[in-house]
């Protein structure tokens, strides 16, 4: 079963899984077999597992993809932003072969690097300006559901002598219902979901979230 966590009062806002090395080693082999990303994949069962518990859960689904633009750009300061992002738009039980191929045509594009132009462009405007525009841009009936992201593998070959798990999840930022990450350390793939603090939970939401991700991943290596 998913791990969880309570915060103020807030029902299991958090919500997380950490599977075995066998299970991650599974995972990555039908990712082989289907010629994916691990991204795709988990992309695809993620997008499931939120779909039930929406209002319109045959809509396209809009999910922001971070994108690492280090070797792109450079800074003499190395703790300035270098990520960008993508908005994949998700249909209702798409394949994770058909994500796979949208988000490397979006990348192939360069839409992550015009979001970063964007990005770069408000560092110089004036604090007005950019505060108009982000009450426009918020009152638009679009934007994405959350985000997304993959930290990577760590400690592949077991360096680190350590019998913790690593457990890794994206802010949740105003205008989005919730955010996902994962992350590999000693081989074990791990899952972490949370919700937006202002969104209206059910009890255990963000958990059976997480059951119905899981179980969705663990359908492919059968």
């Amino acid at each position: 079963m998913p791990g969880g966590a309570r915060l103020d009062g807030v029902a299991n806002p958090v919500a997380w899984h950490v599977f075995t090395d066998v299970q991650t080693g599974s995972i990555r082999d039908a990712c082989r077999r289907g010629k994916i990303t691990v991204n795709s994949l988990l992309l695809k069962h993620l997008d499931a597992s939120v779909r039930p518990e929406i209002g319109t859960p045959s809509a396209i689904i809009p999910w922001m993809i971070p994108v690492n633009l280090r070797g792109d750009v450079s800074y003499p300061d190395d703790t300035e932003n270098h990520v960008s992002s993508v908005d994949v738009l998700v249909c209702p039980d798409e394949s994770a072969f058909s994500i796979h191929q949208k988000i490397l045509h979006q990348l192939d594009q360069g839409e992550h690097r015009a979001n970063f132009l964007l990005m770069e462009l408000g560092g110089i405007l004036s604090h007005g300006f950019k505060m108009r525009y982000l009450r426009r841009d918020r009152a638009r009936p679009r934007g994405n559901i959350g985000a997304f992201s993959n930290l990577g593998s760590w400690n592949a070959d077991s360096r680190i002598d350590s019998a913790d798990s690593w457990l890794f999840c994206p802010p949740v930022v105003h205008g989005q219902r919730l955010s996902a990450g994962c992350v590999t350390f000693r081989n074990q793939l791990s899952l972490t979901m949370q919700s937006h603090p202002h969104e209206s939970l059910a009890p255990d939401l963000v958990t059976r979230r997480m059951v119905l991700w899981v179980a969705g991943i663990l359908s492919e290596t059968e």
